[in-house]
């Protein structure tokens, strides 16, 4: 008997159960008191669970779309990284100047709505492990303190906040087996939603070639530029 029920969730749908995530920090930044309690975290599956609303998705469901979601946020990234050393093996081909601009893919860009969100909360991290491991194993190993989701069949939360009248029932595999405490691998530091930006950025512009990483840099001040006049135009109106 399967203890985890496959609910699908439409694009718009997922967007929201991120947000959900996301406010959830405690199940994604290693720097929160309670990353490594059990029950807290528990407690934050039930919570995105109740924010959702959706028939059938429950503790389980959450911590299982959770993982698929990280994972499918990995893919992407490896994704981006593929197109950019494509790009830039071609741009190295002989004659591959004269039609660089006519001729040269576009690199890809993730089309998925949350994908910013996600991004925003474990960019840094993630962007420098694919960057720094040979291994395809490695990159899309997820790098959080993983539930077995298929362990829980129901959760219930009474509201007292003592871990002892919580209840987690487990699906028993063996009656003598102790599960060993789940590794933590510890690649950086959470960082706040710019900072981990402006690795993503960092790291990006280092795989360019000088003369592109140049004019990279150029356009994304053009860019700054433009709102903070935005911005200064919009203090003097007040």
């Amino acid at each position: 008997m399967s203890s985890v029920i496959n609910v699908r969730l439409n694009e718009k749908m997922t967007l929201r159960f991120v947000e959900l995530y996301r406010d959830q920090r405690l199940l994604w930044d290693k720097e929160h008191e309670a990353y490594n309690k059990r029950v807290e975290r528990l407690r934050a599956y039930r919570r995105i669970a109740d924010g959702m609303a959706v028939e059938g998705l429950g503790v389980p469901e959450v911590a299982s779309k959770i993982k698929n979601i990280r994972s499918t946020y990995l893919q992407e990234l490896k994704k981006i990284k593929d197109s950019e050393q494509r790009l830039l093996q071609l741009k190295q081909e002989p004659g591959e100047q004269e039609h660089e601009q006519e001729d040269a893919p576009s690199p890809y860009v993730p089309k998925l709505l949350w994908f910013p969100i996600m991004d925003s909360m474990i960019g840094g991290a993630a962007v420098k492990r694919l960057y720094s491991s040979p291994s395809a194993a490695e990159i899309l190993s997820v790098d959080y303190v993983e539930e077995d989701s298929s362990n829980y069949l129901f959760y219930a939360d009474n509201g007292s906040g003592d871990e002892g009248t919580s209840t987690a029932i487990k699906r028993s595999h063996s009656s003598t087996t102790d599960y060993p405490p789940t590794k933590i691998i510890h690649y950086e530091q959470q960082q706040s939603s710019a900072e981990l930006f402006s690795r993503y950025i960092s790291t990006s512009l280092e795989m360019l070639q000088p003369r592109l990483a140049i004019q990279a840099q150029k356009e994304m001040h053009d860019v700054l530029v433009k709102y903070k006049l935005i911005e200064y135009d919009q203090s003097q109106q007040r």
